[in-house]
C-alpha cells in the first residue's frame, strides 16, 4: 500500500484545499477539496503517470540510437572571470 501525506493548504484566496502527496513518487502530487476527493486525485495522477511511463517505454525500444557518440564540449572563459584551483 502506497504511503500518502495529506495536508491541509490554502490557494491565494484563501480557500482551504488538501494537497495529497505520494511517499514513494515524490514527484506525484493532487489537490482536492476534502482528503477523500485528494487521494482519489492522487490515484488518477498514479494512473496517468504509469500510462505515460509504458508510452515513454514503448516509443524509445522503437528508437534506434546509434551504438557510439561522440561528444565535444568546449568550455570558453568569461571575460573578466577568475579561474581559481581547489587545493
Amino acid at each position: 500500500m502506497p504511503r500518502v501525506l495529506i495536508q491541509s493548504d490554502r490557494l491565494t484566496d484563501n480557500t482551504l484545499v488538501y494537497l495529497a502527496l505520494d511517499y514513494n513518487q515524490p514527484s506525484l502530487m493532487a489537490h482536492g477539496s476534502t482528503p477523500d476527493e485528494a487521494e482519489a486525485n492522487l490515484e488518477d495522477a498514479r494512473a496517468l503517470h504509469g500510462m505515460i511511463v509504458a508510452r515513454r517505454s514503448q516509443e524509445e525500444s522503437a528508437i534506434a540510437y546509434p551504438t557510439s557518440q561522440a561528444v565535444k564540449i568546449v568550455f570558453a572563459p568569461r571575460e573578466n572571470a577568475t579561474v581559481t584551483h581547489a587545493s
